[in-house]
C-alpha cells in the first residue's frame, strides 16, 4: 500500500500554494480521492510518477531574488522649511 499525502503536505514538497493543490484534485489534473467524503488523499506513488514525468527544474535551479527596499530618507526638515516659506509668502502677501 502506497503512503498517503495530504493538500498541505503535498503543497510543501513541490513548494506551491494549497489552494492549486485542491484546485488540481477537483479539476481532475491530479489523482486523488476523498478520505470520508471530506478530505483530499493523495497516493505518494502518484506524486512520484508526476514527479518523475514532468520537465520540472531541480531545486538548484530556481534562483531566489532578494528584494532590498530604498533606505528611507529623512524630509522632515525639508517639509519644515517649505511650510515656514509658505507661512512667509502669505504673510508678505497679505501685509
Amino acid at each position: 500500500m502506497s503512503a498517503l499525502l495530504s493538500p498541505s503536505m503535498l503543497a510543501k514538497r513541490w513548494g506551491v500554494s494549497t489552494t492549486l493543490v485542491y484546485e488540481m484534485l477537483n479539476s481532475g489534473d491530479l489523482p486523488g480521492f476523498r478520505l470520508g467524503g471530506k478530505l483530499w488523499r493523495i497516493h505518494l506513488s502518484d506524486v512520484e510518477a508526476r514527479e518523475n514525468t514532468e520537465n520540472r527544474p531541480a531545486p538548484e535551479a530556481i534562483v531566489i531574488i532578494e528584494h532590498k527596499p530604498e533606505p528611507l530618507v529623512d524630509r522632515r526638515d525639508e517639509i519644515r522649511e517649505r511650510r515656514n516659506q509658505t507661512r512667509i509668502a502669505r504673510m508678505i502677501g497679505e501685509g
